[in-house]
């Protein structure tokens, strides 16, 4: 999915079909392929487009991804 690259946040990235953060994904896996492929969310709907599903390869980390959005949060807040 060209727009992996351009979404800096952990969360941002494992909640966009297509991309996933080291081999974590909100949808268990990620669809690869053709750009019709990559923004596909689930496994029968990648198959029946004549894609790959490739499976996560671990669950989701959901503390390490709040500690990191919150982390993202403080970096752009505004000093006062």
């Amino acid at each position: 999915n060209p727009n992996c690259g351009c979404n800096p946040s952990r969360s941002g990235c494992t909640w966009s079909p297509g991309c996933n953060w080291e081999g974590e994904s909100h949808f268990g896996g990620w669809c690869s392929g053709s750009l019709t492929c990559v923004y596909t969310s689930s496994p029968q709907i990648c198959q029946l487009s004549g894609c790959t599903w490739v499976p996560a390869t671990k669950p989701v980390n959901g503390t390490a991804e709040r500690e990191a959005d919150m982390a993202g949060a403080t970096a752009a807040a505004p000093n006062k």
